[in-house]
């Protein structure tokens, strides 16, 4: 395998570790070649200040080693605040920077003044940093793009851009290749790996016929496949267009720290003002005094740490989960979800997998089970009908082979024919009532029926089988606070309500046609004033429900097309566990954006609040603000980590 894929699976091997190792010292290197002017001047004035201290009995030529430390930064930061007035930023952390600096140096704290603008440009390649890794944590998934496609042709074998490969082309996909474009396979088999897209690693296994999806890994033998959709269609290029519309759309915590630092800096100016100008008429004029006060006030109230953090927060925890196979389309959908207190869901293909099974096999008027089976099997050999798939797969020891004569299909209803001279249907309740067979009220609980003769034969009890994690799903999601489990499903009564039961929902409603469920689920919402509802479905018939509920979510690459464009959350994979892990992260993420922003304020609070009644050095007050933006950092990053 290839670097980007040693790296996907995070493998322990000693190669893994040194390509690992590698692709780190790459990304230092490229921060260091983007910021190198910046991180020359920070070490240039940092030496020559440190040459001006030894020259303080010497006042002219302290001034000027003083002012050539001071320069470079002070340009640096005045240029960059020029330019941000295009975007009509006139108050930021930038003009706090100027104000402190430039009054700390005209008041001849030369040393104050060059020390503000080292340690606010270190903060500033600090904050890049952090904020480079956690767009390349969310725009990591990059790497599932393929460059070329070896496209088979009867020529022989050429390569092309994905995008320049038309449906229906076949393609060949080597060991430890990408697969570029979705497909199907025509070959025997194959072993995939679906990491990628999934976040799990174990490999699975197709057989020909069966769809791959772009972004898997071949683990196995070369294989040929039909392409079925345009590059632009397929699931990686969904994947990163869903992860990169994400960064757009901004989280309620976003929004208000972007409006609290427009609000924030005016009024930290005023108060500036304030502090240099006002005490000093009750302090017997001691300007100097105050004006230096109000600096370390100026530097101390710089917003950064909080404005940094936030989005920080957000990205990495967006880019965590989509890692593990959870795309969410914003950050202003990460913070509904932690607040998520009511689930709904879908049935078939959500809790379900949507394969019918017999669950139990009813006979009557003295026909034999066996016969009620066999006579059944008979009818539906010839059938496609997923009902007939459940009949068929019946295990039985009691195997016969009968000849069925007259075989006629009832559209919605079942089957007819003749067999060993008897007249025998096989369908639901109409069809049966129709055609004048019997049923009491009680065998209304089955779904198939057979009749022989008129006679009722036997019945057949269908159910949907459960996904795996079904049943330990509301326990989950009880844990983490969600107090109401309901489900919506199209199924009638008895299969819904046998799955209710099993999976312990808290209410099942069934027969419901779309509309009724987005009716529904607008009631439920409603209803639903003290948190947010998470409507989970797959299908077509979800995305109305799934667009109107606070979070929607997709199960699956493979459900529709509409359920995925529709939801605010996709699982790539049908594995139900992760809706309790997404919730559980949401919730981890929201807490630890708050615990930056109330920390941060309080502690700015606390130092401004000082710095009124003593009075600090104006480095010492940049200081504290570099080393409160390295914590926030830090706590930030813990975002990026999912146990």
């Amino acid at each position: 395998m290839n670097k980007e894929e040693h790296e996907i699976f995070e493998c322990t091997c000693s190669h893994c570790r040194q390509e690992l190792k590698k692709e780190t010292n790459k990304i230092k290197s490229t921060f260091i070649n983007k910021h190198l002017l910046e991180i020359i001047l920070i070490v240039i004035s940092t030496l020559v200040l440190i040459v001006s201290l030894f020259l303080k009995n010497k006042p002219i030529l302290h001034l000027i080693i003083s002012g050539i430390a001071f320069m470079p930064l002070f340009a640096k930061i005045f240029i960059r605040y020029l330019v941000g007035l295009k975007y009509k930023e006139f108050f930021n952390e930038g003009l706090l920077m100027i104000i402190a600096s430039l009054v700390a140096f005209i008041l001849g704290e030369y040393f104050e003044g060059v020390i503000v603008l080292v340690l606010f440009s270190f903060g500033e390649l600090l904050e890049d940093y952090a904020t480079s890794k956690a767009r390349k944590q969310i725009g990591g998934l990059a790497h599932l793009k393929v460059v070329s496609v070896r496209l088979i042709t009867r020529e022989g074998m050429a390569e092309l851009l994905p995008n320049d490969v038309k449906v229906g082309s076949l393609i060949e996909i080597r060991t430890g290749d990408r697969v570029p474009i979705d497909g199907v396979l025509l070959d025997k088999g194959a072993v995939l790996d679906l990491k990628g897209l999934t976040g799990e690693s174990a490999s699975i296994s197709v057989s020909c016929g069966e769809e791959i999806l772009a972004g898997s890994i071949n683990l196995g033998e070369a294989f040929i496949l039909k392409t079925i959709r345009d590059y632009k269609d397929s699931a990686t290029e969904k994947i990163i267009a869903m992860v990169e519309g994400a960064l757009a759309k901004k989280s309620k915590s976003q929004r208000f720290i972007s409006s609290f630092a427009k609000v924030y800096t005016p009024i930290v100016f005023i108060l500036a003002l304030f502090v240099a100008f006002v005490p000093p008429l009750f302090d017997m004029l001691s300007f100097n005094k105050w004006i230096y006060k109000s600096l370390s006030f100026l530097v101390v109230s710089c917003p950064c740490s909080v404005v940094i953090s936030v989005p920080l927060s957000f990205y990495l925890g967006l880019g965590a989960l989509a890692k593990k196979g959870i795309l969410i389309k914003g950050t202003n959908y990460l913070e509904l979800l932690s607040k998520a207190n009511v689930a709904v869901f879908d049935k078939t293909g959500t809790l379900t997998k949507g394969n019918l099974i017999v669950d139990k096999v009813l006979n009557f008027n003295n026909f034999d089970l066996s016969t009620v089976i066999n006579y059944a099997i008979t009818l539906e050999k010839s059938s496609s009908h997923p009902i007939a798939s459940a009949i068929l797969a019946i295990d039985i020891d009691e195997k016969e082979k009968l000849l069925v004569n007259d075989l006629m299909e009832i559209s919605g209803k079942g089957v007819m024919g003749n067999i060993n001279g008897n007249s025998v249907l096989l369908g639901n309740d109409k069809l049966l009532q129709e055609k004048g067979v019997y049923l009491e009220k009680d065998y209304y609980q089955a779904n198939i029926y057979l009749s022989i003769n008129g006679l009722l034969a036997g019945a057949f009890v269908l159910k949907d089988e459960l996904k795996e994690n079904s049943k330990d799903l509301v326990g989950k999601l009880k844990k983490l606070g969600i107090n109401k489990c309901i489900m919506l499903s199209g199924d009638k009564k008895t299969i819904a309500e046998s799955v209710g039961k099993e999976v312990k929902l808290d209410a099942v409603y069934s027969d419901l046609l779309p509309e009724d469920k987005y009716k529904l689920l607008g009631k439920i919402i409603a209803y639903n004033k003290k948190g947010k509802t998470v409507y989970v479905g797959d299908g077509i018939n979800d995305a109305p429900a799934l667009a109107q509920s606070d979070v929607g979510i997709a199960m699956g690459v493979l459900g529709s097309d509409q359920a995925i464009e529709s939801a605010d959350l996709t699982i790539m994979d049908d594995d139900l566990s992760k809706i309790p892990l997404a919730i559980k992260q949401s919730k981890r993420i929201v807490s630890i954006v708050y615990q930056n922003i109330i920390g941060s304020i309080l502690i700015k609070l606390g130092v401004m609040i000082t710095t009124f009644i003593i009075t600090l050095p104006v480095w010492i007050a940049i200081l504290a603000d570099v080393g409160l933006l390295i914590v926030t950092i830090l706590n930030s990053l813990r975002c990026a980590k999912i146990k």
